[in-house]
């Protein structure tokens, strides 16, 4: 039998290693998907059962965005530091995302979520705590939106 090994081409997207917003982006996928498998386990303990199932399937595409984004972010015309600024904004807009929809869950704070939440509410504070969570993971995907529109837009200078 003949070794056909020296027939084969291995294609790689690029010689060049990923760089650490790429490989930050990829681990936080796998840890997202990971625990959104494991949060669909939870949903029946939860104090807004629809909640959780909500908080369920926003981390499992939330994760798959964040693999997405770690397949495309090296071809991003980005410097370094906005490179991870961008991503960044995208692990505290995703997990962060699923972090405050799992917690409003379990405790109860219902009053961002009335269509899901039957009109369960949780204690003043928990709730600003929601509030705010969610204030900022929409600020933060909103400005990972404003990185990847210029990173896709913009061209390098002669001397870049």
């Amino acid at each position: 039998m003949a070794n056909h090994d020296s027939d084969i081409t291995r294609h790689t997207a690029s010689t060049q290693p990923m760089q650490t917003p790429t490989r930050l982006l990829i681990a936080g996928s796998a840890v997202l998907f990971i625990v959104s498998l494991l949060n669909g386990f939870a949903i029946h303990s939860m104090r807004i059962e629809r909640l959780g199932l909500s908080a369920h399937l926003l981390g499992l595409m939330a994760s798959t965005l964040l693999l997405a984004l770690g397949g495309i972010w090296d071809r991003l015309n980005l410097s370094r530091r906005l490179a991870m600024i961008g991503a960044a904004l995208a692990l505290y807009g995703f997990i962060g995302g699923w972090a405050v929809y799992f917690f409003a869950a379990a405790s109860g704070a219902g009053a961002m979520f009335p269509l899901l939440s039957g009109g369960v509410t949780g204690s003043a504070a928990v709730e600003a705590v929601v509030t705010v969570g969610m204030l900022t993971m929409a600020i933060a995907l909103f400005g990972l939106g404003g990185v990847v529109l210029r990173g896709a837009l913009h061209r390098p200078s002669p001397r870049e």
